[in-house]
């Protein structure tokens, strides 16, 4: 009597669980529909928040416009060249691997070859007839049973001999041809980076007569010091309008610790000497944040999860990143050469960013590195690990 109830509530339960799960999943859609179009109104606002500071249409044309183009072309072409490195890299692993694969099958089929020679000289010197002057030049029967089996051992083993020199030799051909195969690969891929060193090389002739030029346009040291104070009053502003912006798409909580329970535990962007120190002089008052030297195209990581706020050029800072860790924390990546990540990118602790650069009109490469806390510059020697002189 109890094992019909039972059936009955199995299938009861499986009807539950069919209408149940279409619905989980249809919920879990909506929430991932929803990020994506929050995510799509902040990238949205980003952009309105670029244009709204007045710096594409007031500067249309000029000579801050093609400094612009010139170092975004660079960062890409910067950051072709560095993949096409990883490829050429990867490319040499394989051609020696196919290489030392095709070396060691070649010894293989001389041996095999030297092997079946001797047996075949060892037949010859017997004769034609070896396995009748065998029998004959025994008259043991139980020698004889032996000499047989032994001959028979000897055929087989040079027919064996003669089978693996022709699948050693099929083996040779194919790693003959995949080695042939690899190799033009690697030409092509040298080929391909040569093309893009050189555009690499032409952008920065380029970017050199413009530098130049803007140069001669500022001219006096006022004006120099006028276009530093407007530089960072327009940081200052993208910083503001970013901070309201991100408010609306809140940092994923519970992918990232509070960013505040990191004060003095964060590891820097990257290694290097720090060659300007928060609050120090600069020719427009006092640094805001670090200026770290360091060789161009080193990684720049982040140095704590959030998501991404910005990722685009600023007269001033150049290839610019800005991470908002949430509770309003951000980190501000500056100079860069190439820029890796996009704006709403989730990163995490560590995660590559962008690489050392000079962009932003700098003569020397270089991380300019700063913390905000609502807005407002803080120490980053206080929320990083405690650096030595040099760091590393």
């Amino acid at each position: 009597m109890k094992r019909p109830a039972f059936i009955g509530l199995f299938f009861l339960g499986l009807a539950l669980c069919l209408q149940l799960f279409p619905a989980a999943a249809e919920e879990i859609s909506k929430e991932s529909a929803d990020k994506q179009q929050a995510l799509q109104r902040v990238q949205k606002k980003i952009q309105v928040i670029q244009k709204s500071l007045g710096i594409l249409k007031k500067e249309k044309g000029s000579l801050s416009t093609q400094l612009k183009e010139l170092e975004r072309r660079y960062g890409k072409v910067a950051s072709a060249i560095r993949s096409l490195n990883h490829q050429v890299a990867k490319q040499n692993r394989q051609l020696k691997k196919v290489q030392k694969e095709r070396d060691g099958q070649k010894k293989l089929v001389r041996l095999q070859s030297k092997a079946l020679e001797k047996q075949i000289v060892s037949a010859y010197a017997i004769g034609k007839d070896e396995k009748l002057k065998l029998l004959l030049n025994s008259e043991d029967p139980a020698r004889n049973s032996r000499l047989l089996v032994y001959y028979d051992y000897l055929n087989r083993a040079r027919l064996q001999r003669l089978q693996d020199i022709q699948v050693g030799l099929t083996e040779l051909r194919r790693l003959e041809k995949t080695h042939l195969k690899e190799s033009e690969r690697l030409g092509q891929l040298l080929s391909q980076k040569k093309r893009e060193q050189k555009r690499l090389d032409g952008t920065r002739r380029e970017r050199k007569v413009v530098l130049a030029d803007i140069k001669k346009e500022l001219g006096s040291q006022d004006k120099k010091l006028q276009r530093l104070k407007e530089d960072e009053g327009q940081l200052q502003k993208l910083i503001a309008s970013l901070h309201e912006a991100m408010e609306r798409f809140p940092t994923e909580a519970a992918q990232n610790r509070p960013f505040a329970a990191e004060k003095g535990k964060l590891a820097w962007p990257i290694k290097g000497r720090i060659s300007q120190r928060f609050g120090s002089k600069r020719e427009s008052g006092r640094w805001t944040g670090v200026l770290v030297a360091a060789k161009e195209g080193i990684d720049v990581r982040a140095i704590s999860g959030g998501r991404v706020a910005y990722a685009d050029w600023l007269r001033g800072y150049g290839l610019l990143t800005i991470i908002d860790h949430g509770d309003g924390y951000m980190s501000l990546y500056a100079f860069s050469q190439s820029l890796y990540k996009e704006v709403g990118d989730w990163v995490g602790v560590g995660e590559r960013i962008a690489s050392v650069g000079y962009s932003g009109g700098r003569t020397r490469p270089a991380l300019y590195f700063e913390i905000r806390k609502k807005g407002k510059p803080v120490n980053p020697a206080k929320w990083c690990r405690k650096a030595k002189k040099r760091q590393g």
